[in-house]
């Protein structure tokens, strides 16, 4: 999903990134061509309600949504060439989030690899 994505009332689709959400899939509807692409995959069980309990979702199409809204954002800042990264709230003990899937959506970009290690 892109940033300013706008749901609508039933939280099913949105009107700016084309994101349609059905219990158990997702479907994305690309811009030019108005197709749409169902995902379906397996996850274990515990490791979604613990996802679910922690960011207090209800459905696992909620989960999906907020892991696409978030890796949607983390490729974006990394091909503009930014670095993702978190810290506790006084701005010390920093960590970078590092994936391949972003280092390759940087070097594709044309930002090269980053020399922060």
């Amino acid at each position: 999903m892109i940033s300013g994505c706008k749901l609508d009332k039933e939280r099913t689709r949105c009107g700016v990134c084309k994101v349609e959400f059905r219990e158990g899939t997702m479907a994305i509807m690309t811009e030019k061509t108005k197709e749409v692409a169902e995902i379906r995959f397996t996850i274990d069980a515990a490791f979604l309600q613990r996802l679910q309990v922690r960011l207090g979702l209800e459905k696992a199409t909620d989960v999906a949504r907020a892991a696409l809204t978030l890796l949607d954002w983390a490729s974006a800042e990394t091909e503009a060439g930014r670095l993702v990264l978190s810290s506790n709230e006084s701005g010390k003990d920093v960590h970078r989030l590092v994936m391949p899937e972003l280092s390759a959506a940087r070097v594709r970009a044309g930002q090269g690899p980053s020399s922060v290690k």
